[in-house]
Parts: structure tokens; sequence; C-alpha cells
């Protein structure tokens, strides 16, 4: 078993390149050669920062983001999610187009009509000291059906459970994978779950504590080992965080305007996804009025950066691009708000 702690994603990440460069065993599942760590069990000490990657490892957060509200909004819809990142596409099953088999929302909030995110919360109102609260990701029934091509699914899901307690008045979350990609998976996994983590929190009304998460396979492909390098290398420790800016906080919210304003949220991603430029031009003060009805400041400033997203995907002017911009004030705006930068 290897062991890398630190206080934040920033420090633990940098420590599990260092240790899958120096002490990583090659190894090629499915002919793809990797190097990896098996297990391996990653403890970030103070999950509160939601956002602290390695400055040179560029990530799409606005997908992260949108991966984010799909899970928590229930979905196995692939279109809703290929939108924000093509290669979803590659993981559709033919005997069951337009859906992912391994979807987490559908699984979290959904599993034969069980809602885990709100039995979780049940049994630590009940039992704060509980340690039977858990949400089940793999599923033996579905992972391991033989589709009609004669394959297992080309979705299986690479988490397997998250478990929560209460200790000293804070929710510690921990989470166990059978595989885990360092480079383009840890990078979107690690602060998603510790999103929930934060959501969990503010329902219990608890503060967040400490992320612990355990891969039987953490590993890296040999095409990426060179950014590795270039990453462990890099001396900068630049953060997004400025300890004297207030990003708001996904903790604050209870479960009754949690639900509200994910429902608010889930309305405007849907909009501005499905809308044309001339639809989205016609409701712009739509737009403008429902952000400004969301309280949370951290939540607004997700719903921005979607809209922002989808603005530019229709060929928004950078003018028009901006008109959005002084809504998004949490963490992500360094990485998300750049007209040039975000995909169209």
């Amino acid at each position: 078993m290897y062991l890398i702690k630190g206080n934040s994603f920033q420090e633990v990440y940098k420590k599990a390149i260092m240790t899958i460069l120096r002490e990583g065993q090659e190894v090629s599942p499915r002919g793809s050669k990797t190097f990896e760590l098996a297990p391996a069990t990653i403890v970030i000490e103070d999950a509160r920062k939601l956002l602290t990657m390695p400055r040179l490892r560029k990530g799409n957060y606005t997908f992260q983001l949108a991966e984010v509200l799909w899970m928590l909004r229930g979905s196995n819809d692939l279109k809703e999610i290929s939108h924000y990142n093509k290669n979803w596409e590659n993981f559709e099953d033919s005997d069951e187009p337009g859906i992912l088999n391994g979807a987490y929302g559908d699984r979290l909030r959904n599993w034969n009509d069980v809602d885990q995110f709100n039995e979780v919360y049940k049994k630590l109102k009940q039992d704060p000291f509980s340690r039977q609260a858990s949400m089940v990701i793999f599923d033996p029934e579905r992972d391991n059906l033989i589709h009609s091509n004669g394959s297992y699914s080309k979705d299986i899901p690479c988490t397997n459970y998250f478990n929560f307690q209460i200790r000293d008045g804070k929710l510690n979350m921990y989470t166990v994978m059978r595989s885990n990609d360092l480079h383009k998976g840890a990078i979107y996994d690690i602060p998603n779950f510790i999103i929930f983590q934060h959501i969990l929190a503010g329902w219990l009304e608890v503060e967040v504590g400490k992320y612990t998460h355990t891969a039987a396979s953490l590993h890296i492909y040999e095409n990426d080992v060179e950014n590795f390098i270039e990453i462990f290398n890099d001396k900068d420790e630049i953060t997004v965080y400025d300890d004297n800016v207030d990003y708001g906080d996904p903790r604050i919210l209870s479960i009754a305007e949690f639900n509200l304003t994910m429902s608010t949220i889930s309305q405007i991603e849907t909009f501005t996804r499905i809308s044309d430029k001339e639809t989205f031009d016609e409701m712009i003060p739509g737009y403008i009025n429902a952000l400004a009805q969301i309280n949370s400041t951290w939540w607004r400033s997700v719903a921005a950066q979607i809209v922002m997203y989808n603005y530019r995907k229709l060929g928004a002017t950078e003018k028009e691009f901006k008109e959005f911009l002084p809504y998004v004030t949490n963490e992500y705006r360094k990485n998300v708000t750049n007209w040039k930068e975000i995909k169209k």
C-alpha cells in the first residue's frame, strides 16, 4: 500500500506524480502501457479548498462542474454530458443508445428509487457517529452483464463506493476506486467528490474534514509521462486562492435551500445548452434575473460559468461573453472565464 498525504490536492497530486515516476510498476491492461501503484491511498488533510490544481495541469473545469450538475440531478443522458466533453460518446453501448451505463448520478440518486444522498443524510442526522453512511456505485448485476455484442459495457464505473463519517464535528469522506488515471481521471474525480462532501456537510450543519481516496490501481499512461515530469519539475506553487478573497462556499446550504438552488441551476443549464444564438440573445435578461435569484455566491458562479460556456459555443463575441463575468466570483474564475480558451 502506498500512502500519499498532504494538506491540499495540489500537494498530494505532485507527491503522487513523484511516487509513480519513481516506484510505479509497468503494466499494460488492454494493451495500453501504464505505470501503476497498486494499491494507493491519497489523504487530503483539509478538504475545505475545492480546487487546488498544479499550475501546469490545465483541465476543462467547465466540464468538471457540468459533470457535477449532471450527477447531482441523477441523469444518465449521454447528450447532456457529451455537450461538454465529446469523449463520452466513446462509452455508449450499441444496445443502449443515448444513455451511459455507468452514469454516477443515476446510481447515486436513483438506485431502484433510492436517493443515496438522502439516505446518507438521514443516517448521519439520526446518528452522527454512524459508520453506515455509504453510497455504492459499482453494481454487480449491471456491470457484469454481457451485452448484445458479446462484451461487457463500455462504461463500467471506476468508483466502487463512498463512506461518510462525522468525527470531531467534521464530515470526513472515504472513496474507494477500482482504477484511477491520475492524469485524466483524478483531476476531475477528486474535486467532484469533495463537492459532494461539502454539500452533505452543509445539509448536516458540520464542518468539512479530511478526504481519503483509495485506488486499487492508481496509474498514468506512458504518453502522459512527459507532461507529468513537467508538472513535477515546476517549482511555482501558484494557487487559485487568495487569502483576502471570500470565494463563497457550497457547504452553507441546507437541504431545502440546496434543492431549490439545484432546480434553478438545472433549468439554466438546460435552456442555455439547447438554445440557438438568437434565442439565447433574447433570453439574456431572463438568464441574468435567474442568476440573481441564486442566493449562494458559489453556486451562482457555477451557473454563470455554464451560461458563459454555452454562449461561447453559440458564437458569442468577447463583449457578449463578458456580460456574465461579474457573476463569477468563486475559485474557478481564473480557469474558466477566458473567452479565447473556451472550446467551441
